[in-house]
């Protein structure tokens, strides 16, 4: 994988580096986290104090571009950057939070599974279909319940 730095734009108000960057890479896309840690040592920066905004791979190419952040201070990119984009660099956060949030997520999706309710393709209950159960029929739908009426009145 070799990395090669497109671009560097300075930000001074939030202390910070803009980067964008090229990637030639043999294998499948490499991952956001060993991008990280390959741009922060072309950088001579900890890995903690850069963020990895945008990862774009034209299909078919063995060439990645993408757009990096990168803070004098990890405390500033807490400051500043959304919590799902430092979620995704594994900036910030303590391993045993992300497995308790983890196991809460299974715990819901768990209850939602099992929650008594609707199942594909059938009514919740009897009144929930139209055309039976005691809902007024068309004729169309019935055909056998409209001959017998149209049987009763013929003279």
């Amino acid at each position: 994988m070799e990395l090669t730095i497109i671009a560097e734009d300075d930000n001074p108000m939030l202390h910070r580096t803009d980067v964008r960057f090229e990637i030639e890479h043999d294998d499948a896309t490499p991952t956001r986290l060993s991008v990280r840690d390959s741009l922060a040592a072309t950088l001579d920066k900890d890995s903690d104090e850069v963020l990895i905004h945008e990862l774009d791979t034209t299909f078919g190419m063995r060439k990645t571009i993408g757009y990096a952040k990168v803070y004098d201070d990890p405390s500033f990119a807490t400051d500043v950057e959304q919590d799902h984009m430092l979620e995704r660099n594994k900036i910030g956060g303590d391993e045993a939070d992300t497995e308790e949030a983890w196991s809460r997520s299974d715990a819901r999706s768990r209850d939602r599974r099992h929650r008594v309710g609707r199942q594909r393709g059938r009514p919740r209950h009897r009144g929930d279909h139209p055309y039976r159960y005691g809902h007024r029929r068309h004729w169309r739908y019935c055909v056998r319940s409209h001959r017998r009426s149209r049987d009763i009145y013929r003279v």
